[in-house]
């Protein structure tokens, strides 16, 4: 999940799919009362497997990508999370599928209550069912926002959406829509509801998770530099080879130990970002989705 929010569609490259609102369902799975609250999503949330085994019977025929039905699976995917976040109470998202870097597979941006999904990786056969288990990832962070305003609304019920928006701009955090925070404030948190995420985005653990966030965008940037420079050396000591030279042996020896220095570095910043209290959580999430995925015919 990236909270600094990406440029997207500015040349054509994305692609936005939304909830129509007809969404075709398979029937509930085996085991979930339909009158029941998993059912329902009164109580239940996307770390319930109950939730998470409706998804997967909803997106279970898209385990195999086909050129022929791109848009359909696109179209489809962001109608069924949306049918999910829906049975756990939380509003729609809006559903980007737009090139991404190698290794971001996606992330849900709060500002503008979307998800932002890798095309490429979404329809790459090999990694189908991986992605199904991200869309279900960037969904969970909406939901883990979504209850942390709902908390806000509980705790100040006389503030406006204007003013909830102000309060969390206050606290440093990224303001959504207007219509999210008025259906959180519609919808307020029951005593011990989502008191862990109103922390973690607005209390005492915020500073802590913006720091290990930022530190891993900074150092992710710079081992992303460090793979260019190498790749262009490489390249350099190629022409160069065949030119009948070579490269400098310091130049080698210098990014080598640049390299080896900086590396560790970026490990241990990407460690403190999965070891997030939402990352894990989220990610806890994905896994359960995609063994209800690989489990459902």
């Amino acid at each position: 999940m990236e909270w600094l929010q990406d440029k997207v569609n500015t040349r054509g490259k994305g692609k936005t799919s939304t909830d129509s609102g007809a969404a075709t369902r398979a029937p509930l799975a085996p085991g979930i009362d339909p009158g029941g609250a998993a059912a329902r999503g009164q109580s239940a949330e996307l770390i319930d497997e109950n939730i998470a085994a409706g998804f997967a019977q909803g997106v279970a025929g898209m385990k195999g990508a086909s050129p022929a039905q791109r848009q359909a699976d696109e179209a489809r995917v962001a109608a069924e999370i949306n049918v999910t976040l829906q049975r756990s109470g939380v509003p729609p998202v809006q559903v980007i599928f737009e090139r991404r870097p190698a290794g971001k597979g996606g992330m849900f941006a709060a500002r503008t209550w979307s998800l932002h999904i890798n095309l490429a990786q979404f329809h790459d056969p090999r990694k189908r069912v991986a992605m199904l288990g991200t869309v279900y990832h960037e969904a969970r962070h909406a939901e883990q926002y979504f209850d942390a305003i709902r908390v806000a609304a509980r705790l100040y019920p006389g503030k406006s959406a204007r003013h909830l928006a102000d309060w969390i701009a206050g606290r440093g955090a990224y303001v959504p829509p207007l219509a999210i925070i008025e259906a959180a404030r519609q919808r307020p948190a029951a005593p011990g509801e989502g008191d862990k995420w109103f922390a973690f985005y607005f209390g005492e653990d915020a500073t802590t998770h913006r720091d290990a966030r930022a530190l891993s965008k900074y150092m992710g940037a710079k081992g992303r530099a460090l793979n260019a420079e190498l790749a262009q050396l490489q390249a350099q000591r190629d022409t160069m080879r065949r030119e009948g030279h070579d490269l400098q042996p310091h130049v080698i020896t210098e990014f080598r130990a640049r390299y080896k220095r900086t590396w560790p570095q970026i490990t241990k910043a990407f460690e403190a970002y999965e070891a997030l209290a939402d990352e894990v959580d989220a990610n806890k999430a994905k896994n359960m989705a995609i063994d209800a995925i690989m489990e459902t015919p």
